[in-house]
């Protein structure tokens, strides 16, 4: 979440989401909460060098995410409001004047796959999108891009996409 109060950008971010702070002076500030990436790479190692699809797989699959659900809301995992709103008290804030920015926009992880895991832009063309054609165009990105993977990859699996940006900011 964001706010915009006495002349400064406020966030609050948790685990799946991405502020990106379009500067006047230079290209996109993007933040995050690192968190839960990191928990989902360590309980997914054992994964490695496991032929996908394979009884072995499903085994181990299975327990990295017993392992990613018990990091959830935790001392060294990461935190989601959905399970616990006292998650607030753990999560990534800042503030940034706002004579520095021209707008904000705030993505879930869904929307952030335009970048990355999907490689179709990078920040500033994100900013570029959203200039044009606002959050429906990149959300319509983001869909193009899952229906053109194959394969059945669970990074692929659609997710939730959304986006919210703000460009009348008091100065």
């Amino acid at each position: 979440m964001v706010r915009a109060h006495q002349f400064r950008l406020d966030w609050l971010l948790l685990a799946d989401s991405f502020l990106v702070i379009d500067q006047v002076d230079d290209g996109p500030l993007v933040i995050t909460d690192e968190r839960e990436m990191t928990a989902r790479r360590e309980c997914a190692a054992p994964l490695a060098g496991i032929t996908r699809g394979t009884p072995e797989y499903d085994r181990v699959r299975a327990s990295c995410a017993r392992a990613l659900r018990a990091r959830r809301n935790q001392p060294g995992g990461y935190w989601i409001a959905k399970d616990d709103p006292r998650a607030a008290r753990e999560a990534v804030t800042g503030s940034r004047s706002l004579a520095d920015l021209n707008g904000v926009a705030l993505l879930s992880n869904g929307a952030s796959r335009i970048v990355s895991p999907y490689g179709r832009t990078d920040w500033p063309g994100v900013l570029d999108l959203l200039r044009a054609s606002g959050p429906a165009g990149v959300i319509a990105r983001v869909r193009q891009a899952e229906a053109q993977i194959t394969g059945g990859a669970d990074a692929y699996r659609p997710d939730d996409a959304t986006v919210a940006r703000c460009t009348h900011l008091p100065r």
